[in-house]
């Protein structure tokens, strides 16, 4: 169960967790924002020397690692290579008999729209001629069409984060709920009030579609939990 090939789940496994209580959904993570080092995907000469920089022989689609998460590279995400080999992904995650993907890094497009101190929303990919976040947007929606072709309007997306997209309709359509890291607490400290206010501002556009939004909190002391 650590991403590789030798140790991924089987249909067998997916199958009795289901029939352990028949109406749970079965959801499998998968990161479509950023490549994992520790992925059945991965080859081990793009990075062969382990310094966070993709080596000659990486697609030019991988960038550097991300120092906040060891193994995690940054990609452009809309590079039709990275898109096919995530469709790959989810193909083995359908035949192994789960019912939705819970996407992660959807938030990847706020990497591309730094500059320096600066976050410019809704900046311009000179390689696409969208916006950064219309390809990530165009992205979610690829990977709903894909699986829906075989898997119906039952299978669930669940992005994670990137709450700003849910301002597009069409995005807001195709999603079946939303998780939200660190929404009420940073850390130990409980987030600071104009951050919780402008996501509910997103947030709200899932209330007002009657769908679920997963609060994903990480603090570990007992008061901030209990709060």
């Amino acid at each position: 169960y650590d991403g590789s090939a030798e140790a991924k789940w089987t249909a067998k496994e997916i199958r009795y967790i289901r029939a352990c209580r028949p109406l749970r959904k079965i959801v499998s993570y998968i990161s479509i924002g950023e490549a994992e080092n520790y992925r059945t995907y991965w080859e081990k000469d793009w990075d062969a020397n382990h310094d966070g920089r993709p080596g000659p022989s990486a697609p030019d689609y991988l960038l550097k690692v991300n120092p906040d998460w060891e193994g995690n590279y940054k990609v452009r995400y809309w590079d039709k290579r990275w898109q096919g080999l995530i469709m790959d992904y989810v193909d083995e995650i359908i035949e192994l008999g789960f019912d939705g993907l819970y996407l992660d890094i959807v938030d990847g497009f706020e990497f591309f729209e730094r500059e320096g101190d600066r976050q410019i929303d809704h900046r311009k990919n000179p390689a696409t001629g969208n916006t950064y976040r219309q390809d990530m947007i165009g992205f979610v929606q690829g990977i709903a069409a894909h699986v829906r072709k075989t898997k119906g309007q039952e299978f669930v997306i669940i992005p994670q984060n990137g709450a700003q997209l849910l301002k597009d309709p069409g995005y807001l359509r195709v999603i079946d709920a939303i998780g939200i890291e660190d929404l009420f607490t940073d850390g130990d400290r409980k987030a600071d009030g104009e951050h919780v206010r402008f996501m509910l501002s997103f947030l709200k556009k899932m209330e007002d579609a009657g769908k679920p939004v997963l609060v994903v909190e990480y603090p570990k002391k007992r008061a901030l939990k209990k709060h």
